[in-house]
């Protein structure tokens, strides 16, 4: 991954229009992904690339699943959907400017795949990287986040008994008992490796030899065990230690923290909403870890590295 980052910002050093190219790339994959996702509404959850989808597809309810499109877990899809909904408010054509109501029309679009995945960290991500968005935005966003969410907020009154989001088996708290219970698990074993933590990917090894208590059984019988606590930052709290944890969040503040002090001289907005897009992953990635799936990994990167250097993608656009 890291390999991959640096040749991202190699080539938007050389060529600037790669930036543009790479997000107009990511947005047209996000769209392939509702187009996945349509086929499995019209044909099932049969439709897909997998021997056998997550059992979060079931939601439970009557007659309602979740929905990952081309993804195997629905929590993925959620994240996935979240980060690329903030890429369509982006002009990725340095000769043809969309309008505001197209871009909010296909920001709707990933809106609603996302509450038909059912994934509430996703979407509370994307509420928060909405939010910041309304904090820090221009009027003309605001109106328009205020339309969005008016919207939305009409499609969940009138669907509410067929939307996944709203029909899972577990209510918030009982989700949250069952987090909160790995979750004080995974810190009695930051607490015994606090500096330097357990090593790079030996979650599952270490659980399975001090608390094996801490796996999954399988629809046929197999017991597998945890790779991660249900949160990110925990696995890499973990895993990292103190001192890797630390390191590994520089990776995000720095970039960010740059583009803000960036953003004092040249008043380009445009870069907020790869912000944005950052937010809801921070933000989801608190009950989820997601970035084993390289497609969540290398969009996280792919936006990362254009915020490193929007001031050269987004010269004459902002």
């Amino acid at each position: 991954m890291f390999f991959f980052a640096k040749c991202v910002i190699e080539e938007i050093n050389s060529d600037p229009d790669f930036g543009l190219e790479l997000l107009k790339r990511l947005k047209f994959l996000a769209l392939i992904s509702i187009g996945f996702l349509v086929m499995q509404l019209i044909i099932g959850l049969g439709f897909t690339f997998y021997a056998a989808l997550n059992t979060n597809t079931n939601t439970g309810a009557e007659s309602t699943f979740r929905y990952p499109s081309f993804f195997h877990d629905a929590q993925k899809y959620a994240q996935y959907l979240a980060m690329s909904s903030f890429l369509f408010f982006i002009d990725t054509d340095r000769t043809k400017v969309r309008s505001n109501i197209y871009k909010l029309t296909l920001f709707l679009i990933m809106v609603i795949g996302l509450i038909l995945s059912g994934g509430r960290a996703g979407f509370l991500g994307m509420c928060c990287g909405l939010a910041f968005l309304f904090l820090t935005g221009r009027n003309k966003y605001k109106m328009l986040g205020l339309l969005g969410i008016f919207i939305a907020s009409f499609l969940i009154i009138t669907f509410a008994d067929k939307i996944p989001l709203l029909n899972r088996s577990e209510t918030v708290d009982e989700s949250y008992e069952i987090r909160n219970r790995y979750w004080q698990q995974a810190l009695n074993i930051y607490e015994d490796n606090t500096i330097l933590g357990i090593g790079i990917g030996n979650y599952r090894n270490y659980v399975a030899a001090y608390s094996p208590d801490q796996f999954w059984l399988l629809e046929n019988g197999e017991i597998l065990f945890f790779d991660h606590p249900e949160s990110g930052y925990l696995k890499f709290l973990i895993e990292f230690g103190l001192i890797g944890f630390c390191i590994c969040m520089l990776f995000f503040i720095i970039p960010i923290g740059s583009f803000v002090i960036e953003y004092i001289k040249t008043k380009c907005y445009t870069p907020f909403f790869l912000i944005a897009s950052v937010i809801s992953f921070l933000v989801s990635f608190i009950t989820v870890y997601t970035l084993s799936d390289y497609r969540i990994a290398v969009l996280l990167i792919a936006v990362i590295c254009v915020l490193i250097k929007s001031r050269n993608v987004f010269e004459d656009i902002c």
